[in-house]
């Protein structure tokens, strides 16, 4: 249970390692109670900009998702540390959701794959210009969800925008950005560094209590003053 993350994924965390943003390469044990304690901060609506949103009820929080999953796939659900998702689907993730501030998370997971990051301009931009069947159905949905979609995927493409800055490994924190989640969950980098502060085997917390301990890690949510409802006005 606590074997070290395979060497692919180390291989792709380089480029954070070397810059000293991440510290250290946490185990599968300490990544699997970091889920835990993060999986309902993701499954809230704090990491999103209910908002920037369509005022209607395919834009819903609850009824979109089922069409996200129809472009996206099982990927969409996702609630791990995001490293096993398709490059493919995270950037149609980031084009379908509107993020509360830079989605600093998702982009060091787009990072993480080999030329992530231009993938993701030229997936954006064709659905901007839309030449393909798959290129128009980014679009449509977009359209549906965004009172604006060319405003929010020019948040990343523009001089100096959010792609610009990954590619310069320029992440705020959240609370830069004024976000509602956790600094520790708030990027890709931050998650696996808390992992590291997590005990690294079951034995250091001893058996008895671990399945109090990962309760605990579970219901850190629910012991926080800052939650919003899925369901709002349309």
């Amino acid at each position: 249970m606590a074997t070290e993350i395979p060497a692919s994924l180390e291989d792709r965390l380089t480029p954070f390692l070397d810059r000293g943003l991440l510290y250290a390469l946490p185990n599968r044990w300490q990544i699997f109670q970091g889920t835990l304690e993060m999986t309902p901060f993701v499954l809230s609506p704090d990491v999103t900009s209910e908002e920037s949103y369509r005022s209607h009820i395919l834009a819903n929080a609850v009824v979109r998702q089922p069409f996200l999953i129809r472009l996206i796939g099982l990927d969409h659900l996702s609630t791990g540390t995001g490293l096993s998702v398709k490059l493919s689907s995270i950037c149609m993730h980031l084009m379908l959701t509107w993020h509360e501030g830079m989605p600093t998370y998702d982009l060091q997971i787009v990072q993480t794959h080999p030329g992530g990051l231009d993938a993701l301009r030229r997936q954006i931009d064709g659905a901007l210009n839309p030449q393909t069947a798959q290129d128009r159905r980014l679009r449509q949905q977009a359209d549906r969800l965004f009172p604006n979609p060319a405003a929010y995927f020019a948040l990343f493409t523009q001089a100096g925008g959010w792609i610009d800055r990954a590619a310069a490994f320029d992440y705020p924190s959240a609370a830069v950005e004024s976000g509602t989640m956790p600094d520790e969950f708030y990027s890709l980098v931050s998650f696996l560094n808390h992992c590291l502060t997590l005990p690294k085997r079951p034995s250091n917390v001893g058996w008895p209590r671990v399945p109090a301990h990962l309760a605990r890690l579970l219901s850190r949510r629910l012991r926080t003053q800052n939650t919003r409802t899925w369901l709002r006005a349309t």
